[in-house]
């Protein structure tokens, strides 16, 4: 079933925020009612029958990206949350489409973000002070949002990639000794494996024009591009990003809440695009 919702904009100082399963609603009234919908017929009957609740009429129906079902139920479904809410804050281009440029935007950035934290990494050994580890943290934040955003142009959901019931730290035991450095190799290696996987498909199998198709497809067999690309994700690149914030002393649950407050607010400035953590 594919989930829809609705989304119109507002001023921060009017938004009342609504979360029911993995629909995010702004609505000018608190008695508003929530749905989700099976289909765009749905999702504008709605519309045209609540749009005296609210200040805007411009509303548009969005798909919810993720096709597997999302938790709506136990601490998990926090990053399922976490990753719709990453769409509000998509502004790239072909964000939420699942089309070939969305998925090969968010895998650079993901790349981007994690070459990013090795810099804060970088400053922080070199200065252990609290702004400096806020800075590790404030990287970290978005090396996760690429990660649900990439997950989510692809088909997947967040939990997908973790299994298991709480934070997924609770399942990293770390060695002795163990820097954060040590554990930046391990997530700088996974990222480059799940950003292979991408690479590969686009070159053995249709070229660009074909990407967002076959890593959709059902994987049928243990060799299909789909499989090894969630292979990568569940293998390498969520065991290495948990173990990363563990290192660091984090929840991923925390992570993800300080990401979103850090956008939250610049959406509010209206600063979402440009360049630089102090914006």
């Amino acid at each position: 079933m594919t989930i829809k919702y609705v989304r119109r904009v507002l001023p921060p100082e009017e938004r009342t925020v609504y979360w029911v399963g993995v629909l995010r609603l702004d609505c000018a009234r608190p008695d508003t009612p929530v749905a989700l919908f099976a289909s765009d017929e749905m999702a504008w009957g709605w519309i045209r029958t609540q749009a005296g609740n609210y200040t805007t009429r411009e509303f548009r129906a969005l798909v919810v990206e993720p096709d597997a079902t999302p938790r709506t139920e136990g601490p998990m479904s926090k990053l399922d949350l976490y990753q719709a809410w990453t769409r509000t804050t998509a502004l790239y281009p072909g964000s939420g489409g699942g089309g070939p440029e969305a998925i090969v935007y968010c895998a650079l950035g993901l790349a981007g973000e994690t070459g990013e934290l090795a810099g804060a990494l970088d400053a922080l050994a070199k200065a252990d002070t609290p702004e400096n580890e806020a800075a590790v943290f404030a990287e970290l934040g978005d090396v996760t949002w690429y990660f649900a955003r990439l997950l989510a142009e692809t088909g997947f959901v967040l939990s997908q990639a973790f299994g298991g019931e709480g934070d997924p730290v609770g399942d990293v035991r770390l060695a002795a000794h163990e820097t954060p450095w040590d554990t930046y190799f391990g997530l700088a290696v996974a990222v480059g494996r799940v950003v292979e996987r991408v690479k590969k498909t686009i070159r053995d199998h249709g070229g660009l024009p074909a990407l967002a198709t076959v890593l959709r497809e059902p994987a049928s067999r243990d060799t299909h591009p789909a499989k090894l690309f969630l292979d990568a994700v569940q293998r390498d690149l969520a065991p290495a990003y948990a173990r990363m914030v563990a290192v660091l002393g984090g929840k991923v649950f925390d992570v993800c809440a300080a990401n979103e407050a850090k956008l939250t607010a610049r959406m509010a400035r209206n600063t979402l695009q440009g360049s630089g953590d102090k914006r």
